[in-house]
This record gives structure tokens, C-alpha cells and sequence, in this order.
């Protein structure tokens, strides 16, 4: 089976062409994931994983294809949500209350919730070298909460899974 691995824009080593919050918003990127996954999926069966940012993609793009007339946009087989958040307000005020138990040492929060290994794996450290500005906060997704109705609704096997100390989920 094939795994496809996309970067949306200004992440991993995706291109990065501007500042423009506008070109980073959901509804860019879920425009971008499905135009990746009509190119790619050829009416094949696949599986749509979300991590992160991602797993906000990806519920959005299920809901895009729930809206969609019938057999318009490629629907995966199944939907994968890893360390997404339902709520970003709630993801930035337990961030700043992990970072206070820290002793507001942001440094050891990264240590706790991003990445426990020292040193850094070099793909990590690489993948955080391209983030850019306009992936250091959350300002692109403000104010984005799951839909629970929605969720109700997405009518696909769906797993959901989180770290332990993660700090999105």
C-alpha cells in the first residue's frame, strides 16, 4: 500500500511563499489537502491521519465532504486524529498552566511536552528549522473549536489518540 506524506504550506519542507496569515488559514489548507487528495487518491481506498494542526485539517476536510454532493470530493475510508485539539482557546490556557508548573521555564515545558529526547532527533530539529514565523502560535487557528454536532455526523470509523504529556491533547 501506498503511504503519502504532505506537508501543508510553511510546514515540514513544504514552501513557505509569504507572511500572509490568509495563505495559512483552515480553509487554505483544507483547499490544499483536498486538491492533494484529488490529484493522488485516483478513487482509491485511503486512510486520512491527522497529527496536530493536521488533525484540525483533516476534521475539516470531513466536513467539507460531508457538505459536498455525493462522489465530488475523495472520502477516506476511515479518519485518524492524533494530539489535535477541540479547542485551540483551551490548548493555549493549559499550555500556559503546564509552563507555570514549569516554573514558566519554557525550555523545560519543551522538554516535558514537546520532545523528551536529549539531544533532539536531527528530523525534528530540521522539521523546526523550516516552521517559519507563521507556525510559532497558534494565531492562524484562534478561535477554532470542534463542531461536536459535526462530530457527531462524520460517519466514519474514527480514532482518536493522544501522548501522555502532550500538551495539544
Amino acid at each position: 500500500r501506498r503511504i503519502m506524506f504532505w506537508d501543508q504550506l510553511g510546514c515540514g519542507r513544504s514552501d513557505a511563499p509569504s507572511l500572509d496569515e490568509a495563505e495559512y488559514s483552515i480553509e487554505s489548507s483544507v483547499d490544499a489537502l483536498a486538491a492533494v487528495l484529488r490529484e493522488h487518491t485516483d478513487g482509491k481506498k485511503f486512510h486520512l491521519y491527522g497529527q496536530s494542526w493536521g488533525g484540525i485539517l483533516a476534521f475539516e476536510y470531513i466536513l467539507r465532504v460531508l457538505r459536498s454532493k455525493p462522489h465530488t470530493m475523495p472520502t477516506p475510508s476511515s479518519l485518524i486524529i492524533s494530539n489535535s485539539p477541540s479547542s485551540v482557546a483551551v490548548v493555549e490556557a493549559e499550555a500556559g498552566k503546564l509552563i507555570e508548573k514549569c516554573g514558566g521555564d519554557a525550555n523545560a515545558f519543551e522538554c516535558r511536552h514537546v520532545c523528551k529526547r536529549t539531544p533532539r532527533p536531527n528530523p525534528l530539529v530540521e522539521a523546526y528549522s523550516r516552521a517559519g514565523r507563521i507556525w510559532r502560535g497558534s494565531s492562524v487557528i484562534a478561535g477554532w473549536e470542534l463542531d461536536q454536532n459535526a462530530a457527531n455526523r462524520v460517519g466514519l470509523p474514527t480514532l482518536c489518540i493522544r501522548g501522555a504529556d502532550d500538551f495539544v491533547s
